[in-house]
C-alpha cells in the first residue's frame, strides 16, 4: 500500500507544481499617502493620488493594529472602506484558523476613524460570544468601550462600563469638537448608578469639560444603620447626611486668549460628603491616591509678563459640609525681580487684596460632640478684607572672586479690617471691628563659597554657605485680648513647611536665626562624553534663637501670647532644625530622591520623604517611596480633645512605606504587586497586585487588593475592603484605555 501511494504522489507532484506556476501573485498595494494602508488581493486597481481602490478576491487589508479580510472590497476618495458580507476583522497575529479573537459581518471602515458593522456576531477562541444586528466603534485608540466586572467587600458584585466617543469636530490643536463618555455601573448593594460627561475644544477659545454621576443608592442608609455598630462601618461624625439620590456635579474651562493671558474656571458640587468615597475612584487599585478630588472651586484670570504678572480669583468651596478659605475676590500684581535702572540691585514684590471668608465643615448630626460638628471647630467661621503687600531688594556681588554675597532687605505690611477675641475650641470666634495692621522688617544676607575638583572622569563641587535672617513683627490696632484673623499662610504658619520650609522666604512672623549649610555634588562623564549628575547633596541646619510665650493654660502649645511670636521655641532656649535634600542617581535608570528635617525640640523628625526609583532593564522595574510628617496643626484656635484623645486633633502625625514592582515574566505573563505599610500603627495598610495573562493579540487584567481596616482617632471604625477587578484589553492598545476608571 506504502509504495503505491509514493508512486501516486510522485506522478501527482509534476501536475501541482505546473498549477503553481500558473496561478497569478496576489498583487500588493501601499497606501503611504493618508494611512500607510497596505492591501493584498487577487485583483486589485488603485488611484494612487486619491486613494481609491476597488480589490476582490481574497483580500486582506493591514491597518495597523488590525487585519481585515474579505472577497470584495472598494475605498472611495474620502477614505471610507466597503466591505462584503462576511468580513472578518482581528488584531490577532495568528493564521486564520487558529486566532485568538475575530469579529465579522458586512463593513463599512473608515482608517483611523470608525467601524460601522452589521450582523456583527464576534467569537473568542472560536466560540461565538456576542451578536448585534448594528454596531459603530470609533477607531481612535481614545474612544470606545471600557468594561470591568469585580467585586468589594463594600459593593458586592460590580459591573462598571464606560463609552467613550466623539460626537463632532475634532480635538487637534485649535480645532472644534465636541466629545463625552457615557457610564453605566451596576452594584450589588448600591444599585444602579450614571455618569455623563461631555469634553469639548472651541478652536481658540479653549477647552472645557462638564461631568455629571448620578446613583439610586439602595445602601445610603447604612451611615444611620452602622452609627453605633462597633462591628462595621460607624461613621458617627464625619460626614453629611446621605439621601438616597447621590450626585456629583463637575465643570471645568481653560482658555488662553493671548499668549500672555490664562482664563480657568472649575467648579464642584456634591449631594454629600461620602460620594468620593463611595463613587468617584479614579483608581481602585494601587498605592497611589485613588479619589477624585471634587471639593475645590474657581474662576480665576491671570496676565503673565516677561517682569510682572497680575490676576483676579474667585474661588471657595460650594458645598458646607467642605471646610475651606473662599476669595470673594482676590487680586494680585506680583513683580519678578529686576534690576533697578541697570544698576546690580534687584527688586521684586508680590501684592494682593480680598475680601477672605472662612467657613469650618459642617459634618455629623446636631447629637454628637465637638469637634466634629464642624471641622476644624465653631470657630473657623470669620471674614474680612485683607491687603498684603511684600518688597525686596537683594544686590548680589562677590568679594575677591571667590565669596558670593547677597545681601538683601524687604518690608511686608498687612491690613485686616477686622480681628477676632480668643475663644474656646467649642466657641465661634467673636468679630471684632479693628482695623489691624502688621509691618514686618527683613534684614538678611547669604554668603556662598564655591570649588571644584576633577578626578579623572568624575567631577566634584562643593559649595558651603551660611544665611542669615533678622525679621521683626508688630502689630497695630489690636484691642484688648484680640488676635489677628488667620486665612492662610499669609497670616500665620499652619504646619512644619510654613514654619520652616523656605529659606530667605517671608515669614509671618518675627524670626532671629542662621541657616549653615554644605552642598556637594558629583559628575561622571559618560561613554558619550556627557557630564552626568550622580550625587547632589545638601546638609544644613536651621537655627532659631528668639523664643516663644504660649497662652496660659495650653500645655500643647496651640496658641503664642504674641501673634509676632514664632510657633515653635520654648522661652529662652535656641531651637535646632538640621536637614537634608539629596538625589543619588548611580545609573542612568535609577533614582533616589530625599528630603527630611529633625525636631529639635520633641528630639522626632518633623517631616521626611524618600522616593526610590530603578528600572533595571526593560521586564523588570520597582520604586519605593516612604512619607513622614510628625509636627503640630497649628490655627486661629485648636480643636476641641477633652484632654482624652491626647491631642491627636491638632497634629499632623503619618508614617508610610510603600512598595511596588512590575515584572514582565515572559510574553504571556506579566505581573505588579505592591505593599503599603503603616509604619506609626505597625500594621499593613494595602497588598495587591494586578496579573496580565496575554495572548499575541489579548491581554486579561486581574486585580486583587485588600485594605486593612482602621479605627479613628473618635473610635469609629472603617471595615476592612477586599477588591476584585478584570477586564480584556487588545495587546496592541495596552490595559490604560480598558479601564472604565478615570478620564
Amino acid at each position: 500500500m506504502k509504495t503505491r501511494l509514493t508512486f501516486f504522489c510522485a506522478l501527482l507532484a509534476p501536475v501541482l507544481a505546473v498549477r503553481a506556476a500558473e496561478a497569478p501573485e496576489p498583487l500588493v498595494w501601499t497606501d503611504e499617502s493618508k494611512s500607510q494602508l497596505s492591501v493584498r488581493a487577487d485583483k486589485l486597481a488603485a488611484d494612487r493620488q486619491t486613494g481609491a481602490f476597488a480589490a476582490t478576491g481574497n483580500v486582506r487589508i493591514v491597518s495597523w493594529p488590525f487585519e481585515l479580510v474579505s472577497d470584495n472590497v472598494t475605498r472611495d476618495e474620502k477614505g471610507e472602506l466597503v466591505f462584503s458580507d462576511p468580513s472578518s476583522i482581528t488584531s490577532c497575529t495568528n493564521d486564520w484558523a487558529h486566532l485568538h479573537w475575530r469579529a465579522y459581518g458586512e463593513f463599512k471602515y473608515a482608517t483611523d476613524d470608525y467601524i460601522l458593522i452589521r450582523n456583527l456576531k464576534v467569537r473568542l477562541f472560536d466560540v461565538p460570544v456576542f451578536w448585534m444586528p448594528f454596531w459603530y466603534y470609533p477607531l481612535n485608540t481614545d474612544y470606545g468601550w471600557r468594561i470591568m466586572p469585580g467585586y468589594t467587600s463594600r459593593w458586592g458584585a460590580y459591573v462598571m462600563t464606560k463609552y467613550v466617543y466623539k460626537l463632532a469636530g475634532s480635538f487637534a490643536e485649535g480645532a472644534w469638537g465636541l466629545g463625552g463618555n457615557t457610564r453605566f455601573d451596576l452594584r450589588k448593594w448600591n444599585g444602579v448608578a450614571l455618569g455623563q460627561t461631555l469634553d469639548w475644544r472651541l478652536g481658540p477659545f479653549g477647552r472645557g469639560k462638564f461631568k455629571v454621576y448620578y446613583a439610586l443608592d439602595n445602601d445610603y442608609d447604612r451611615i444611620q444603620r452602622h452609627w453605633t455598630d462597633a462591628r462595621r462601618w460607624n461613621y458617627q461624625n464625619w460626614g453629611s447626611t446621605v439621601e438616597r439620590d447621590r450626585y456629583a456635579l463637575s465643570l471645568g474651562h481653560r482658555w488662553e486668549p493671548t499668549e500672555r493671558d490664562v482664563v480657568r474656571l472649575q467648579a464642584a458640587y456634591l449631594s454629600d460628603s461620602y460620594m468620593t468615597e463611595d463613587f468617584l475612584k479614579s483608581r481602585m487599585f494601587g498605592i497611589k491616591n485613588d479619589m477624585t478630588l471634587m471639593n475645590s472651586s474657581e474662576m480665576a484670570w491671570e496676565h503673565i509678563e516677561m517682569l510682572f504678572s497680575f490676576g483676579m480669583s474667585v474661588s471657595g468651596p460650594l458645598n458646607d459640609f467642605y471646610s475651606g478659605v473662599s476669595r470673594l475676590p482676590e487680586v494680585y500684581f506680583d513683580m519678578n525681580p529686576t534690576s533697578v535702572f541697570g544698576l546690580p540691585l534687584n527688586y521684586e514684590s508680590s501684592s494682593r487684596i480680598g475680601w477672605l471668608d472662612r467657613q469650618a465643615a459642617k459634618i455629623g448630626s446636631a447629637t454628637t460632640t465637638l469637634p466634629f460638628r464642624y471641622n476644624p471647630g465653631p470657630w473657623a467661621d470669620y471674614q474680612a478684607l485683607r491687603a498684603d503687600t511684600y518688597h525686596r531688594l537683594t544686590l548680589p556681588f562677590k568679594v575677591g572672586g571667590l565669596v558670593s554675597v547677597v545681601p538683601r532687605v524687604a518690608y511686608r505690611g498687612t491690613f485686616w479690617n477686622a480681628s477676632g477675641m480668643y475663644c474656646s475650641p467649642g466657641l465661634r470666634t467673636p468679630r471684632v471691628d479693628d482695623n489691624v495692621y502688621r509691618s514686618i522688617m527683613e534684614g538678611g544676607v547669604t554668603l556662598a563659597m564655591r570649588g571644584r575638583a576633577d578626578f579623572g572622569d568624575w567631577t566634584h563641587t562643593i559649595e558651603p554657605y551660611v544665611d542669615v535672617l533678622v525679621q521683626d513683627a508688630s502689630y497695630s490696632g489690636l484691642s484688648e485680648g484680640a488676635r489677628p484673623l488667620k486665612f492662610d499662610a499669609y497670616d500665620g504658619s499652619f504646619d512644619w513647611l510654613d514654619q520652616f520650609g523656605g529659606r530667605s522666604r517671608n515669614l509671618p512672623y518675627s524670626w532671629y536665626g542662621v541657616t549653615p549649610g554644605v552642598r556637594n555634588a558629583f559628575y561622571r562623564r559618560d561613554e558619550d562624553g556627557y557630564r552626568r549628575p550622580v550625587l547632589d547633596l545638601d546638609l544644613y541646619c536651621r537655627i532659631q534663637f528668639n523664643d516663644t510665650d504660649w497662652t496660659g493654660g495650653d500645655l500643647n502649645k496651640c496658641l503664642p501670647v504674641n501673634p509676632e511670636d514664632p510657633n515653635c521655641g520654648g522661652k529662652g532656649d535656641a531651637v535646632y532644625v538640621p536637614g537634608l535634600r539629596a538625589r543619588w542617581m548611580p545609573v542612568k535608570d535609577a533614582q533616589l530622591g530625599a528630603c527630611a528635617e529633625w525636631n529639635g525640640e520633641s528630639d522626632t523628625i518633623a517631616y521626611a520623604a524618600v522616593s526610590l526609583k530603578h528600572r533595571l532593564n526593560d521586564k523588570f522595574n520597582w520604586e519605593f517611596a516612604y512619607s513622614r510628617r510628625d509636627n503640630r496643626w497649628w490655627d486661629y484656635s485648636a480643636s476641641a480633645t477633652g484632654g482624652t484623645l491626647e491631642d491627636r486633633f491638632n497634629w499632623t502625625k503619618l508614617s508610610y512605606a510603600q512598595l511596588s514592582l512590575e515584572h514582565d515574566v515572559c510574553d504571556l505573563f506579566a505581573w505588579g504587586p505592591y505593599i503599603s505599610y503603616d509604619c506609626d500603627l505597625k500594621e499593613l495598610d494595602r497588598i495587591g497586585t494586578w496579573f496580565d495573562l496575554r495572548t499575541d493579540c489579548l491581554g486579561f487584567r486581574i486585580y486583587a487588593e485588600h485594605q486593612t481596616g482602621y479605627t479613628r482617632v473618635d473610635g469609629s471604625k472603617y471595615l476592612a475592603d477586599n477588591r476584585f477587578g478584570f477586564f480584556i484589553y487588545l495587546r496592541a492598545l495596552g490595559p490604560a484605555l480598558a479601564t472604565p476608571l478615570g478620564e
